[in-house]
């Protein structure tokens, strides 16, 4: 994450790493269709919030789960009738 914040492009083996995880993670709650959709803000959320995120943590992955639960709250919260 922290090369990231030097050469954007390394926020692609982020991606690639975590995004079919977070995919799963997603789909399971939202179904597939929408779970796309929300794969790219998580994505673009943690993109924004790279530089805040906390470099002593060896994965991402927690970090991008914690996205997508906010995420998917904001998503059921617009969603309810």
């Amino acid at each position: 994450m922290e090369e990231s914040l030097v050469d954007v492009g390394r926020f692609g083996e982020i991606f690639d790493r975590h995004a079919q995880a977070i995919f799963r993670f997603l789909g399971r709650r939202i179904g597939p269709d929408d779970a796309g959709d929300l794969l790219s803000e998580v994505f673009l959320a943690a993109f924004e919030a790279r530089m805040r995120y906390d470099r002593d943590r060896l994965s991402a992955l927690p970090w991008l789960y914690g996205l997508a639960s906010n995420l998917l709250l904001n998503h059921h919260r617009t969603r309810a009738p």
